[in-house]
């Protein structure tokens, strides 16, 4: 009964995906959001944990990078989990360690992976939400993906665990594994 009942409230949420509900507004926790909270599903239901702040946008595609479809399908996946899991209500984040300042492969489908690095300031340990990933991978696919692939980089400061904000370096590059 119960999985029945869980899979009649998904069905659900998915048809309210196909309505023209927009996105909740959210304020990052440094007082602003300049990214679009853009996913293609776009109800509340699907609204991830914004936790960063403000990014910039490099261009780095080539031949060699990512498939645009595989990044958007990995955006898909992190939203989806958004609404399946977590103890804040699916607002899924992730905690990085920054204490060796090494870049950190986060999620990866196909040929696309994305990642963060910490700067040389902030705490030791930082915070990232699917929803701030979500905006940087549709972001980068409006600028930057209109070859059919996509690489990007850029930089943003993110929620410490501590009390020194950190300022991250992402990355969306080919998968190397």
């Amino acid at each position: 009964m119960y999985l029945v009942v869980k899979s009649l409230a998904f069905l659900v949420l998915l048809h309210l995906a196909g309505s023209d509900a927009s996105p909740l507004p959210e304020l990052d926790p440094f007082g602003n959001d300049t990214l679009p909270h853009s996913s293609r599903i776009t109800t509340p239901f699907f609204h991830g944990a914004d936790v960063c702040g403000d990014s910039t946008f490099e261009d780095t595609t080539s031949g060699t990078a990512p498939l645009v479809s595989d990044c958007m399908i990995m955006a898909d996946n992190i939203a989806v989990v958004n609404l399946e899991n977590g103890s804040d209500g699916g607002k899924q984040t992730w905690g990085v360690e920054n204490f060796f300042k090494q870049q950190h492969q986060l999620i990866q489908f196909g040929t696309c992976a994305f990642g963060v690095q910490g700067g040389k300031v902030g705490d030791a340990h930082f915070w990232i939400g699917n929803q701030d990933i979500i905006d940087l991978m549709h972001t980068s696919v409006a600028r930057f993906g209109a070859s059919g692939r996509v690489g990007a980089k850029g930089q943003m400061m993110c929620k410490p665990m501590g009390a020194f904000p950190v300022l991250v370096t992402w990355g969306i590059y080919h998968n190397p594994k």
